[in-house]
């Protein structure tokens, strides 16, 4: 989900009820709490339709799945721990980590040329 850029404490929160589709095939994802939402309003992010799909093949059966399940069933420190393993086993060598996954699109947006308010409003960020 590096689209997203999801903290990690939000992927190892994240429940099977706050993942839907948009009528566009986009999915939408409802954070409920983050880092910068200190009066917790929650907000919600944009994942592409591939996201969405790989979602979708993640949930698999919805009959056997409650909404309330966590969508990837692991602690913070158990994703970052997959990430590294993952990043080494793709011979990226070292230094990912949970939080890679919040850092990549801020970087691809601004490789793009995307202006910095566009980063920031996307990646949640309070300041610059």
């Amino acid at each position: 989900m590096s689209d997203v850029g999801l903290r990690i404490s939000e992927v190892a929160a994240l429940r099977w009820r706050d993942v839907t589709e948009a009528e566009d095939g986009a999915g939408l994802v409802y954070i409920e709490r983050s880092k910068t939402d200190e009066v917790g309003e929650g907000a919600y992010v944009v994942v592409t339709p591939e996201t969405l799909t790989a979602l979708k093949k993640l949930r698999g059966d919805t009959e056997t799945w409650s909404d309330e399940a966590p969508v990837f069933g692991l602690s913070m420190s158990q994703i970052s721990r997959r990430v590294d393993s993952m990043a080494r086993a793709a011979g990226l060598g070292e230094g990912y980590s949970g939080h890679s996954g919040r850092v990549g699109p801020a970087i691809r947006m601004t490789r793009r040329g995307a202006p910095l308010q566009a980063v920031q409003t996307h990646g949640r960020w309070k300041s610059p």
